[in-house]
């Protein structure tokens, strides 16, 4: 069973959250994290790629919570916008591409929640980013996370178009987790399914949920999209998801995600 994430509901809670990561970001007590994603299908691209994690110095809140638990406190109070804006400045800022990426088909895998998105200004600004190869296009996959809805599907469908023109590709993460996971496939131009851990830490003791793995594999062919296993732990799970087709798995059977120990800036840094 998967543990609940530990919500600050209250107003003052909230207002101690804020005051607590506010002071967080101003002294840079945050660092980023990578966590492999594998190919294991013979027709998936034989590179490993990256997805860019957040991760925060010790605070009075992460006594408490796991950096799960804050980044969903995050979603919750409508704040990811600014946890997307770091990432993509410690991206953009440091040597993580270049460390990263050594052959063609690797990527970096950055979050945008539907905060950000449904942010005008911020779509502008990675377009900006893009466009002058500072966010080097072919390098980078987007993941869409469902934590908060996206309010305008025609419009956000026009920013993954034009991103996908210059080479980037766009995930959606944690399909099968969410309401609006077959809406977003539906509307958007999607290149990669990610699968939720809920449905995949039970696909070796659990015939629905092999079910559900194997109806979500066949959907993304349909679509064209490619699929990533998150959260196998193990290799019971990995014989069943390999043996479904999954293209892609992500977990602590590959890797945990590991602090990336580049300086967050080169000589010349870039405002996101």
């Amino acid at each position: 069973m998967m543990q609940k994430a530990i919500l600050v509901n209250d107003f003052q809670g909230r207002e101690f959250f804020i005051d607590d990561l506010k002071n967080i970001f101003r002294k840079r007590k945050f660092f980023l994290r990578c966590q492999s994603i594998v190919p294991v299908s013979e027709r998936s691209k034989g590179s490993t790629s990256y997805e860019i994690l957040i991760g925060f110095d010790k605070t009075s809140f992460t006594d408490v919570m796991n950096v799960s638990d804050l980044v969903e406190n995050l979603e919750f109070m409508g704040r990811s916008v600014l946890m997307d804006h770091l990432v993509m400045s410690g991206v953009v800022n440091a040597s993580i591409i270049e460390y990263f990426c050594t052959d063609e088909y690797s990527r970096l895998h950055l979050n945008l929640s539907g905060h950000s998105i449904n942010k005008s200004y911020f779509m502008a600004r990675i377009l900006r980013l893009l466009r002058c190869g500072v966010l080097p296009p072919n390098r980078i996959c987007f993941e869409l996370t469902e934590t908060a809805k996206i309010d305008d599907l025609q419009k956000t469908a026009t920013f993954l178009h034009q991103a996908k023109e210059l080479g980037c590709s766009f995930a959606l993460d944690d399909f099968g987790k969410g309401f609006s996971s077959l809406d977003y496939v539906v509307n958007l131009p999607i290149d990669t399914i990610k699968i939720d851990g809920s449905i995949i830490k039970h696909v070796a003791t659990n015939s629905r949920a092999r079910a559900a793995l194997k109806s979500i594999v066949a959907l993304a062919s349909e679509v064209g999209a490619d699929t990533v296993a998150e959260c196998v732990e193990n290799l019971k799970q990995f014989y069943v998801v390999k043996e479904m087709g999954v293209d892609f798995i992500q977990g602590a059977l590959v890797g945990m995600p590991k602090p990336f120990y580049g300086s967050y800036y080169s000589k010349k840094t870039y405002t996101v």
